[in-house]
């Protein structure tokens, strides 16, 4: 056991998600913003709102230090605030890890154990993709 109580060698969810950095998030997003507002012939007849959000959610994300200003200022844009909250949550969480969360925003979520679940086995199996 380690000073932590943990068995030695056994990694938790944070020992393998470490924070993006914000410059390589703010990066991929708007490159991925660019390639939803210039989009491909055949995906031109499914747009469904989500180039619009893009630009909000980075800009609540850009313009506020932590997760919960970033996704409350993104959720009280109006709009689809809704697709601008989990757009912006999405690369908020990227930056801050699953830890920056408010305690009271985890624990008040419905099925929080299927949820958490469901994010170990998506790590691990990225986990398994990047190892081979």
């Amino acid at each position: 056991m380690d000073g932590d109580g943990r068995p030695v060698g056994l990694l938790t969810r944070s020992d393998l998600v470490k924070p993006e950095p914000r410059s390589v998030i703010l990066t991929q997003a708007r490159s991925a913003l660019d390639a939803a507002q210039h989009p491909a012939p055949a995906s031109a007849q499914l747009d469904n709102g989500l180039p619009a959000a893009l630009p909000a959610a980075l800009e609540a994300f850009a313009g506020t230090g932590n997760f919960r200003d970033a996704v409350l200022t993104a959720a009280n844009l109006g709009g689809d605030s809704d697709v601008v909250g989990a757009v912006c949550g999405a690369l908020a969480g990227a930056h801050y890890t699953a830890s920056a969360i408010p305690t009271l925003w985890r624990n008040s979520l419905i099925k929080k154990q299927l949820i958490e679940n469901c994010a170990d086995r998506l790590l691990a199996h990225a986990m398994l993709q990047l190892s081979g």
